[in-house]
């Protein structure tokens, strides 16, 4: 019904903006439908989230192989060498502690690394010091995380920015100096 409601708005107002809307709660739509039809033809054979979980928590089992796409023939279904998850800990963070909860279930779920996004959590000092945020995580803080990955076999891979993506610095006086164009801090 919120469908039809968009339609007849945007047809009224003939706007690019409506149109495009239309378009994107079209595209939704259909997404939503095609999931229910995937779930629908395969919901007999699953179990619920919360049962799978619990069974991989307790399988003592090794993941599958990892195969390269050039290994033939396959013998059930590809599982990429890395398998990872990013943390994006920009804006609003975890508390430090929270990750002896998550990294265990990232790792039944078959993740093997985490590609970090620091920004301006890392605990930047020197120079760069004033880029650090007012709740940055510590130096012991970035430790624990690294080492309670460690323990559950997950890879830290720190995701640097460099030449764009850099508005957590460059939005920052001090550095304004090195932007592409003065008035947009995204890019050196």
């Amino acid at each position: 019904m919120a469908f039809v409601l968009v339609l007849k708005k945007a047809f009224k107002k003939r706007r690019k903006a409506s149109l495009l809307v239309v378009c994107v709660v079209v595209s939704a739509l259909l997404l939503v439908v095609h999931h229910f039809n995937a779930s629908q033809t395969h919901s007999t054979h699953r179990k619920p989230l919360t049962a799978r979980l619990a069974a991989a928590a307790t399988d003592n089992r090794s993941p599958p192989p990892v195969r390269s796409p050039d290994d033939a023939p396959p013998s059930g279904p590809f599982t990429p060498p890395l398998r990872l998850v990013h943390l994006d800990l920009k804006g609003a963070p975890p508390l430090p502690r929270f990750y002896a909860q998550l990294f265990p279930l990232l790792a039944a779920l078959g993740a093997n690394a985490l590609l970090v996004e620091y920004e301006d959590m890392f605990p930047f000092d020197g120079l760069v010091g004033g880029v650090r945020a007012h709740n940055a995580y510590s130096a012991d803080d970035v430790r624990l995380l690294v080492e309670t990955a460690t323990k559950h076999s997950l890879e830290v891979i720190p995701l640097v920015q460099t030449f764009g993506h850099l508005e957590f610095v460059l939005k920052l006086e001090p550095f304004s100096y090195l932007r592409e164009v003065s008035s947009l801090p995204q890019a050196l």
